[in-house]
C-alpha cells in the first residue's frame, strides 16, 4: 500500500502500459514504453484511492502549431521537459493510472505544480471533453434554484457559456453513436503485469461522446465501463458509482477507449435521469464537485444581492392590540 499523497495539479514523470493490441485494430492509447519512447510529465487531477491517481497526459509541440484547444488544453508558462516548446494536457487522455507508474517507481518524485489557473483550465477542459458541461449547468442550476428564484433554463444557459469553450466541429463518422448509448468495449490487459486494480474483458460501456463531434482525435472515445454489482467485481467500485439497476457504472475507472476496440451493436442507451447520474458522477470523480458548491454559493450570493426581498418571506407584521382604558369608570347607582 502507498502511502503517499498526490495532490491535483502535481506533476510527476511516469510510464505508460503497453497494452495487448487487438488483431487489425487501431490503438490511439498513449504508449511510452514503444521504442525509443521517454517517459511524460502527467498531470495529477485527483487521487482516487491508495493505489491509483487520476491523471491527464502532458503533450508538447512546437511553437506555432495549432492543436485543437478542445483536446489540448495549454498550460500557460509551462514547459518542463523541452525548451522553446509549450505544453499541453491532453484531456482526451484522462484516465487512472497505478501509482507504480510514476517515477521512480519506489518512490515517485514531484516534479513540478500547475498554478491553479491552470489546473482550473484543465479541470475545466475534462469537463468539456467528456460532454459534461450540460451536466455542470444542471447540476449548479438544481442547486442555486433551490435557494433563489431564478429561472433554471437561463442559468444553465449562463453556466454554459461561462466554460469559454470553443464550439465542437462536427464532422460525418461512420460510427455515429450518440452519447450515453451502451457498448460492448475491450479493456486490453497490459503486456507483462497483471494489475488487479486494471480492468480487462469485455465489458459494457458508457460513451460520454458523440461520434459525430470531432473535440477528440478521430478514433477514440472516453467510456465509463457498466460491471454487475457483485462482490466479483468489488475491487473496481468506489464510492462514485452510479447504480444503474443490478448494474454498476464504475466512475474511477473513466477512461479512453478505441473506437475500433468496441462492437457496433447497440446494447441500449440512458434514460435523461440516467446520464444526469453519470454525468454528477464524472464531476465528483474528477475532482470538481467542491468547485461546484463554491461556485454555487458564489451564485446564490451575487443573486441574492440583486433581488428585491420577497414580502411573503418577510415575518407577518403583529397587528396593533388596542390598548385598554385605564380612565376610572364611573360607579353605577
Amino acid at each position: 500500500m502507498n502511502n503517499h499523497r498526490f495532490a491535483p495539479g502535481s506533476v510527476y514523470f511516469a510510464r505508460f502500459p503497453k497494452l495487448e493490441q487487438v488483431l487489425d485494430r487501431p490503438d490511439y492509447n498513449m504508449d511510452s514504453m514503444k521504442p525509443g519512447a521517454t517517459p511524460r510529465p502527467v498531470f495529477v487531477l485527483r487521487q482516487l484511492d491508495e493505489e491509483r491517481v487520476l491523471i491527464a497526459p502532458s503533450t508538447t509541440e512546437k511553437l506555432g502549431k495549432k492543436l485543437d484547444p478542445t483536446s489540448f488544453v495549454p498550460i500557460s508558462g509551462y514547459a518542463m521537459d523541452k525548451p522553446g516548446v509549450l505544453s499541453y494536457a491532453k484531456v482526451s487522455q484522462i484516465q487512472p493510472m497505478p501509482i507504480s507508474k510514476l517515477l521512480p517507481a519506489d518512490n515517485p518524485i514531484q516534479v513540478d505544480q500547475l498554478r491553479p489557473v491552470d489546473l482550473d483550465r484543465v479541470m475545466l477542459g475534462s469537463i468539456y471533453v467528456t460532454q459534461t458541461e450540460q451536466g455542470y449547468a444542471k447540476w449548479i442550476s438544481d442547486i442555486v434554484s433551490k435557494n433563489v428564484r431564478l429561472d433554471p433554463q437561463q442559468l444553465e444557459r449562463q453556466m454554459t457559456d461561462e466554460l469559454s469553450l470553443p464550439d465542437r466541429p462536427t464532422e460525418s463518422v461512420r460510427f455515429p453513436f450518440k452519447r450515453g448509448d451502451i457498448y460492448m468495449a475491450r479493456y486490453q490487459p497490459e503486456i507483462g503485469n497483471s494489475d488487479p486494480a486494471r480492468l480487462t474483458g469485455q465489458h459494457p460501456s458508457i460513451f460520454l461522446t458523440d461520434g459525430e463531434n470531432m473535440h477528440i482525435p478521430v478514433g477514440q472515445t472516453v467510456v465509463v465501463p457498466v460491471l454487475p454489482n457483485t462482490e466479483e467485481y468489488a475491487r473496481y467500485f468506489s464510492k462514485h458509482d452510479v447504480l444503474l439497476g443490478d448494474q454498476r457504472a464504475c466512475m474511477n475507472q473513466l477512461q479512453p477507449m478505441n473506437r475500433s476496440w468496441t462492437d457496433q451493436q447497440l446494447l441500449g442507451q440512458l434514460t435523461p435521469g440516467q446520464q444526469l447520474e453519470i454525468d454528477r458522477g464524472v464531476l465528483t470523480s474528477l475532482g470538481m464537485r467542491e468547485h461546484i458548491i463554491e461556485r454555487s454559493k458564489s451564485l446564490i450570493q451575487e443573486r441574492l444581492a440583486t433581488l428585491e426581498p420577497d414580502p411573503r418571506s418577510q415575518p407577518a407584521r403583529e397587528q396593533a392590540q388596542p390598548q385598554p382604558d385605564l380612565r376610572p369608570k364611573p360607579k353605577s347607582r
